[in-house]
């Protein structure tokens, strides 16, 4: 059966639509890649898009539930019913038909050689039978003629798998990939990201969350955040590493041996003969430096100034730096005198004593057993305790719950009423536990994993009931009451009814029997589907883009049985409040230094858990807390900018967080008053925002240069008058003469004025460096796009702050743009090419020195095409090649004197609706 006497049976949704009526320009290239958020109907698009392409398709699903339910939509909403049933629809990959479902794994498998879906251990006999067997099935599917590859999720995609499908797509001659994702791997690394688009192709169009919203296909959501301090264990475990450090750097800097040693080394003794060596680790070199300062040496004025920073903002010394100073001398000991072989090592004994050095790492601050600590620190008990009796008594019989964790953690399930201990480890039957021992009125908990299952007795009824329903044998499972507490009961299941079990208590979830499910992420993530859902704690360690936005994504789906579904979702975090105050002396007397904010580099302070906090809401877009509501990706939303970062402060915050959520019913006019936007046709855009953009001109440099001019000239003017009417030349003559001879100051001026005037506000500052960037794009030929169609929008957040947008293009192009734009206001790395500014603004914090982008730096030539379109759009630079021995020693000094160096992201890309 030609797929183009398929038919869909419904009605396209606005953005399904204007996603197909891209598609001929999205498969110039022969790949479709689009990123389509949870419940916008991303399966049954790739199936429209397999019915216009009519060649034979093979579809790869990331699991057996979601390979079906490819199956399933076809059958439903494009097959007509007289067709039905298809004979044309393999799940064999060995076997392959005009359409062939299967799963990565199961391509994964054959290729080796091997059976089964989740045959997972097995190996091929040898390399060569896995290459015989994988060349087989690639000449089965050339036979059928498969020129579609459909990849559902490819970021599931393990090494071993990738390389099936890579190896695959290679041999298939040039197939279409049509690739659907609801969570890209954003955060991987650029080299991942690389292979990733290799495989799929650039991101042609993106479905997201607001736009479903807007549309009724997601419902209202707001992501709370409920902080913890470390529980009293793994508080004094922090405070008696600390402690150790401590006592560590005190010996250290008492031993002369040590200090000897660091003096008497090559790149102190005589650093301008090693700047390459010095450029390669300068964190070495200035940590050198720092340590010898904290122990009251007097560092030469020539060890500074190859810095390019003076005496009064050098730092002090700090477990940062200490930490850089141990990586040089006992990890990458190049250039230290070896005959000190001894010392390093009694060195590096202390030091793995204390547990601050882990492998080959230095790891004097937040070591893996800290950050273990504080992700497993059981003080969260009393934050999701808190959150659930809360949840509990706003919803009523309303609540469906899900908490989810990492870990099962068996072992703590009591085994009879009497032996109930201490919690000490965070996971689902240490949450479960948690929740029974308190007794929450109104809450029906139960525990849903692959291994373990309780519900409450009196469901057991229900659940039996169901489960005849469903055809299973009622002795293939057993409901047993717990030995601990008869009010729950633990059942037993084999075979297929263990394989329904998931469906099972889904569905009293969904009729309320059950109001609460607490379960691993690995079991309730992607392909499980319950819609009445409307609190998610996520009480993981999960950081990542994909996860998160996939765990997430199950509790904003809508319910079509209440329209009036409002979704909250917590976060739980445990801080490092005794490492944040430890440090933030230091933090305070840097800041002010370099014109920094100490608020945000004290988050860099609380400790691995907000990190992954702050990365992991980067994924998500929902409105800010205050007013006006703006819908804008990242943490800072939620009004953390207010926290002091005490107890108090952070008590206070738990509740404001509390109260917030509580009212759920505002929830809906909060979006619809975001979604309005500020544009005729708003939408999800990504901009940059920045609060490190140079002052082009500044007004003091201006009025010294005019008056300074104007005076010489006035001098000079004056004089030749004096001279011309003492000569006899007639005064009107003279006075034309002068008049005339203004003519050109006051050009100057009028320009300079003009000047200032455009390049007041950072926001115009902003436009015109992202103008040199597109121009460059243009000249390089790296945009397909008439740049007549494209523009660049700036708007002013603050005193300091800017976004800058890219209006027009492809979402290749703005993430060229948008990469170089990053580049160019953030840290100086090992740059080829540099632009050193000659109008130096009279500013304490002026930016000398910034880098040019990569992709203008492979070549010379490209360099020297920004570098024009620089001079002509922003201001005069000139352009230092740091491949040469001057420009090796000028990038030293703009690496020293980089502000951005100092720990605070002062550049970064978001996600706004506007």
């Amino acid at each position: 059966m030609p797929f183009q006497d398929l038919s869909f049976q419904a009605t396209w949704r606005e953005y399904q639509a204007r996603v197909l009526g891209e598609l001929e320009e999205h498969l110039d290239d022969n790949n479709l890649h689009i990123v389509a958020a949870p419940g916008s109907g991303k399966t049954v698009l790739g199936l429209e898009v397999m019915r216009r392409l009519n060649q034979p398709t093979l579809i790869i699903a990331p699991s057996l539930a979601i390979r079906d339910q490819w199956i399933q939509r076809l059958k439903s909403m494009f097959v007509p019913k007289h067709c039905l049933p298809v004979d044309w629809i393999s799940t064999d990959v060995t076997k392959p038909e005009r359409l062939t479902v299967i799963t990565y794994q199961a391509l994964h498998t054959a290729f080796r050689g091997s059976n089964g879906e989740d045959d997972h251990e097995a190996e091929p006999k040898s390399k060569a039978s896995a290459l015989a067997k994988a060349a087989t099935i690639i000449n089965r599917l050339k036979q059928c003629k498969i020129k579609t590859l459909i990849l559902d999720e490819a970021h599931h995609l393990r090494n071993e798998w990738w390389k099936a499908l890579t190896h695959l797509k290679g041999e298939l001659s040039d197939p279409t990939v049509v690739s659907l994702t609801a969570t890209p791997p954003y955060d991987v690394t650029s080299s991942e990201w690389d292979r990733y688009e290799e495989l799929c192709g650039a991101i042609d169009s993106e479905i997201s969350v607001p736009e479903l919203i807007k549309r009724g296909d997601l419902c209202p959501h707001q992501d709370y955040v409920h902080f913890s301090l470390p529980d009293e264990l793994t508080g004094k475990a922090l405070q008696q590493f600390n402690h150790a450090v401590d006592s560590f750097e005190e010996e250290l800097k008492n031993n002369d041996e040590f200090i000897q040693m660091l003096l008497a080394h090559s790149w102190y003794q005589n650093p301008s003969k090693h700047i390459e060596e010095i450029l390669r680790e300068p964190r070495h070199y200035t940590a050198i430096l720092v340590f010898l300062n904290a122990t009251g040496v007097t560092i030469p004025h020539k060890n500074i100034e190859i810095l390019g920073i003076d005496k009064a903002s050098f730092p002090s010394l700090s477990t940062e730096w200490l930490a850089n100073l141990l990586e040089a001398v006992l990890v990458k000991v190049d250039g230290w005198c070896m005959e000190k072989y001894d010392l390093r090592r009694n060195i590096e004994k202390k030091l793995r004593k204390i547990g601050g050095m882990n492998g080959n790492s230095i790891c004097l601050f937040n070591p893996p057993k800290m950050k273990k600590l504080l992700a497993k620190s059981t003080s969260k008990l009393n934050s999701i305790l808190e959150v659930t009796r809360a949840e509990t008594k706003n919803m009523g019989d309303e609540l469906r719950l899900v908490i989810l964790a990492d870990y099962i953690r068996k072992e703590h399930f009591p085994s009879s009423e009497k032996k109930q201990g201490s919690i000490p480890a965070l996971g689902v039957v240490p949450i479960f536990e948690k929740l029974r021992n308190n007794n929450i009125p109104g809450l029906k908990p139960c525990i849903l994993t692959g291994s373990l299952v309780v519900i409450p007795t009196d469901a057991g009824q229900l659940l039996t009931a169901k489960a005849l329903q469903m055809g299973l044998d009622e002795t293939a499972f057993s409901i047993k009451p717990t030995a601990f507490d008869e009010r729950f009961a633990k059942i037993t299941a084999q075979g297929k009814a263990a394989n329904r079990m998931v469906h099972l208590v889904t569905e009293l979830f969904n009729t309320g029997s059950i109001n609460t499910i607490v379960g691993t992420q690995a079991l309730l993530g992607e392909g499980w589907d319950a819609p009445s859902l409307n609190t998610l704690i996520l009480a993981t360690y999960v950081g990542s883009y994909m996860l998160s936005n996939q765990m997430r994504g199950r509790a904003i789906r809508t319910n079509p049985k209440s329209r009036t579904k409002v979704a909250n979702i917590w976060h739980m975090a445990t801080l490092d409040l005794i490492n944040h105050q430890q440090h933030i002396a230091t933090i305070e007397r840097i800041a002010p230094l370099y014109g920094l904010d100490p608020t945000e580099l004290g988050l860099n302070e609380l400790g691995e858990d907000f990190k992954n906090l702050r990365r992991r809401f980067t994924a998500f877009e929902g409105p800010s807390y205050e007013p006006p509501h703006v819908i804008v990706n990242g943490v800072e939303r939620l009004g953390i900018d207010k926290i002091q970062w005490d107890k108090p402060s952070i008590q206070s915050f738990n509740e404001q967080s509390l109260d917030l959520a509580m009212q759920r019913s505002r929830l809906p006019d909060e979006w619809d008053t975001a979604l309005v936007g500020n544009s005729e046709k708003p939408k999800l855009r990504e901009a940059v925002r920045s609060s490190h953009v140079p002052r082009v001109y500044g007004f003091h440099d201006f009025v010294i240069a005019f008056f300074l001019a104007a005076g010489i000239l006035t001098l000079r003017l004056y004089g030749e008058m004096n001279e011309a009417i003492w000569r006899g030349i007639p005064v009107e003559t003279a006075h034309f003469i002068f008049g005339f001879t203004l003519l050109f100051p006051g050009y100057y001026a009028l320009k300079g004025t003009i000047r200032y005037f455009r390049t007041k506000s950072i926001k115009n500052n902003m436009e015109y460096m992202g103008a040199a960037i597109l121009d460059t794009l243009v000249a390089l030929r790296k945009l397909q796009t008439n740049p007549r169609r494209i523009t660049i929008t700036t708007v002013q957040e603050s005193t300091d702050s800017v976004y800058c947008y890219l209006r027009g293009g492809t979402k290749y192009e703005k993430c060229l743009f948008y990469g170089c734009l990053e580049e160019l206001l953030g840290p100086i790395t090992n740059n080829r090419f540099l632009l050193k500014r000659i109008y130096k603004v009279s500013n304490p914090f002026s930016i000398p020195y910034l880098p040019v982008p990569s992709l203008f730096g492979k070549k010379e030539r490209y360099a020297q095409i920004f570098f024009e379109k620089w001079r002509a759009r922003v201001e005069k630079v000139k352009l230092i090649n740091t491949w040469t021995q001057e420009g090796r020693r000028i990038l030293l000094k703009a690496r020293g004197s980089d502000i951005t160096q100092f720990g605070q992201e002062k550049t970064k890309r978001i996600s706004i609706w506007e």
